[in-house]
């Protein structure tokens, strides 16, 4: 298994262990949380992800860095943040974030093969 089928397994848990697996275990979270529940139900998809991650060393800042890249992902279709720029200030943000996401894509490329674009 290589590095990037690794992030691969760990972006699918951190997405997992986010959201319930169908519209019913939300109905059941959201149900305990508004109760007050001191054990309040998680669904199996949900717990055995969070599970898998909790194992792992590290997981967090992974974790955190998958979320990055998720957020990245998302603003990278959404089309209301790539317009053409009509003013000097919407040039600069979108020159600055286009940078960001750079960044973040190397960031993640970095940790998919290993670390071995960082020399590590």
């Amino acid at each position: 298994m290589t590095n990037a089928d690794i992030l691969d397994a760990l972006h699918r848990d951190v997405a997992a262990a986010k959201e319930p697996c169908s519209a019913y275990c939300r109905e059941l979270e959201e149900e305990d949380e508004r109760d007050g529940v001191p054990e309040p139900f998680v669904c199996e998809k949900r717990r055995r992800a969070r599970a898998r991650l909790a194992a792992i060393p590290g997981a967090k800042l992974l974790e955190v860095a998958i979320e990055v890249q998720m957020l990245v992902d998302a603003q990278a279709e959404n089309e209301g943040l790539w317009f053409m720029a009509k003013t000097a200030p919407e040039a600069y943000l979108q020159q600055e974030l286009r940078k960001l996401h750079a960044k973040v894509e190397a960031g993640h490329a970095a940790i998919a093969d290993g670390g071995k674009a960082l020399g590590l």
